[in-house]
């Protein structure tokens, strides 16, 4: 559902966190233009930071403006041109989606290729994981290592199982 609002809004995509390396390569391939100006919008500074480093290991020539929230995205916008712009949908006041909408309107949404990225999963479908990983410093005798395997393998087990109502 939100690939689908997304893209009703203008938007050339939905990109789910975490986003990878990978991802934000093939958004700057799929942006249309040669990408030189790029705007980053979150209320989580982090993501920003994290976002940018992505951005210059693959072009580091990139200009990279950031915004903590969605009137400093539209204030930046009206200022000066962007080639793409990656949009968090949840942020306070004025969130992505008010973004989208006031960038259709003034019709500037044609001019920059633009990304939604969120935590949810355009299908609107929990996150699976195919894989468990566990790491520990000094490693594990045998012994502890086969309990360990059996009480996850009891919990998967128990995942699996229809819930019954009754048991509570």
């Amino acid at each position: 559902l939100a690939r689908e609002r997304a893209v009703s809004l203008g938007a050339r995509g939905h990109l789910v966190k975490p986003v990878t390396r990978a991802e934000i390569a093939r958004v700057l391939q799929e942006a249309g233009r040669p990408v030189k100006r790029v705007l980053l919008v979150d209320d989580d500074d982090a993501i920003l930071g994290l976002f940018e480093r992505m951005l210059q290991l693959h072009d580091p020539e990139l200009q990279i403006v950031r915004a903590s929230n969605g009137e400093s995205a539209l204030a930046n916008l009206r200022r000066a041109p962007f080639d793409l712009m990656l949009l968090d949908v949840v942020m306070p006041d004025t969130d992505g989606w008010s973004v989208l909408e006031t960038m259709a309107q003034d019709g500037i949404i044609d001019r920059v290729a633009t990304y939604v990225v969120s935590a949810q999963d355009p299908a609107d479908q929990p996150t699976l994981s195919r894989m468990i990983t566990a790491t520990i410093d000094d490693g594990l005798p045998m012994r502890a290592l086969l309990r360990c395997l059996l009480s996850v393998s009891a919990l998967l087990l128990r995942l699996e199982a229809p819930i019954d109502p009754a048991s509570g």
